[in-house]
């Protein structure tokens, strides 16, 4: 899904708990503690965060910043996963790793 600064993306859409990510072209909101190199002029400064959720099960979110070359993203990372399950945002890095500018 596109909007005015940015892209959603959603692996395994029409699924209970879809997998999703967003990026955006502007300043994020939070860069986080957590900091990771995920590949050549690739990185992330960001936050993970729990919450219970709701009917699908508890929730993890990544927010923070994704560094590429000189250019800075606001960037979105969802995942969720029922009861006895421990939902993990951080899967998203792998594909945030391959994310590249072209000017």
């Amino acid at each position: 899904m596109l909007d005015d600064d940015g892209a959603t993306f959603v692996l395994e859409p029409g699924t209970r708990a879809p997998h999703s990510f967003s990026l955006h072209a502007r300043a994020p909101a939070q860069r986080g503690e957590l900091r990771q190199v995920l590949a050549a002029d690739v990185s992330i400064a960001y936050a993970l965060e729990a919450n219970d959720g709701g009917s699908g099960g508890s929730e993890s979110t990544l927010v923070g910043s994704l560094q590429v070359g000189s250019s800075e993203f606001a960037v979105k990372c969802h995942d969720q996963d029922e009861w006895p399950g421990d939902p993990d945002a951080s899967w998203c890095l792998t594909w945030l790793a391959t994310i590249r500018v072209d000017r």
